[in-house]
């Protein structure tokens, strides 16, 4: 790996990682790279590591930044195979989920590095800005959700600490099983006529907070296609 940051570099090092301070090097001694870094700082970075990029596999995980100009930037005749990957926070626990796009040699190697860290799915590079705000923005989202369940349980008497936890196992168990099941079947299943269920999804409606949802997510979505038609 490469960073700016000594600390960083120490502790990677630490992990028995080899790490460098200088792009060019960590890139000479790579056969898989991974440009993680700030948009507006990625052009530049590719520039500098352009010729060390010679027959090499380069995933970039840089918003904003499509397959065709990474490879102007690297240069006409580079050999060099170019992914994008959009992964998300969770990868952090190796629950993540990435999108991944581009074709060439390496395809098999992307793919066995980003299932280490959780979900993998091939993509058309036109919907990875979509699963940008889909799927690595959400999770913000998600947890300004999970907080204002924790909010009303503290409300209503439950201990902080204890409406955390509920709130984290309810929302991890319903992932599972929305994923086994589905929406409607989750619903569906806890779901009685004129049941406390049933009131308390009527309210969240009357209020709106679906369609909050929607639009925040759609909205996002046009921001980022518009500032990419921009860049």
């Amino acid at each position: 790996m490469s960073s700016r940051s000594q600390s960083s570099v120490e502790e990677a090092r630490e992990l028995g990682l080899e790490a460098y301070r200088d792009n060019r090097l960590a890139v000479a001694s790579s056969d898989l790279v991974i440009v993680a870094v700030e948009p507006s700082a990625a052009e530049s970075v590719l520039r500098e590591v352009s010729s060390s990029l010679e027959g090499k596999i380069l995933v970039s995980t840089v918003a904003k930044l499509g397959i065709d100009r990474i490879r102007s930037l690297l240069g006409e005749r580079s050999r060099t195979s170019v992914f994008r990957a959009m992964p998300n926070i969770n990868v952090e626990f190796n629950k993540g989920f990435t999108a991944l796009a581009g074709s060439g040699f390496g395809r098999d190697a992307v793919s066995s590095v980003f299932r280490l860290l959780g979900d993998v799915v091939w993509v058309e590079e036109e919907l990875l800005d979509v699963l940008t705000v889909v799927a690595s923005c959400t999770p913000a989202l998600v947890a300004e959700i999970m907080d204002a369940v924790a909010l009303a349980a503290l409300r209503l008497g439950v201990p902080k600490r204890l409406a955390m936890r509920v709130v984290a196992r309810v929302f991890e168990g319903t992932a599972i099983s929305v994923a086994e099941k589905g929406v409607y079947s989750v619903r569906n299943s806890i779901t009685t006529p004129r049941g406390l269920t049933s009131r308390m999804l009527l309210k969240a409606l009357e209020n709106n907070v679906k369609n909050a949802i929607v639009t925040s997510i759609l909205e996002a979505s046009r921001d980022l296609a518009s500032s990419t038609r921009s860049g």
